[in-house]
């Protein structure tokens, strides 16, 4: 196996007793691409059901409330009235 440290190799084993070892299956891959146990592909990060959606940026974009354009001493700042952003503070 080459040396890159994404890459893993399973060994799968049942354990019966303290002495007994049964191999089950073998793994490998990179959780970076793919996991394969038994030449059986489980995972691919190129797996329809992974890939992202993105939407185009539009109007109905949700505005995080921790973005200050949604202060609501705001629009008193803009109107330089002070004393009514500073009760917004409050």
């Amino acid at each position: 196996m080459e040396t890159r440290r994404d890459l893993l190799e399973i060994d799968i084993f049942k354990s019966p007793d303290e002495e007994t070892k049964i191999y089950l299956a073998k793994g490998e891959g990179s959780y970076l691409e793919n996991i394969t146990f038994s030449d059986e592909r489980l995972w691919s990060i190129n797996d329809v059901h992974l890939i992202t959606k993105w939407s185009e940026p539009g109007e109905e974009t949700a505005i995080l409330p921790s973005d200050s354009t949604e202060r609501s001493d705001l629009k008193f700042l803009k109107t330089e009235s002070w004393e009514s952003a500073e009760s917004c503070k409050h």
